[in-house]
């Protein structure tokens, strides 16, 4: 997936814009991460 830009929202999280492909054609993605409790990683939450 290439990332074309994120936005953090608040300190926890974050919308991220992406480019990736589903059955070979390109779709634009936009998913919201938050931030692990213990660290500085960030996780997509699932898409619904």
């Amino acid at each position: 997936m290439k990332q074309i830009g994120q936005l953090d929202v608040t300190d926890n999280k974050r919308l991220v814009l992406s480019i990736g492909e589903f059955r070979g054609v390109e779709r634009v993605d936009l998913r919201q991460y938050v931030k692990v409790k213990d660290g500085d990683e960030f996780i997509p939450t699932p898409k619904g």
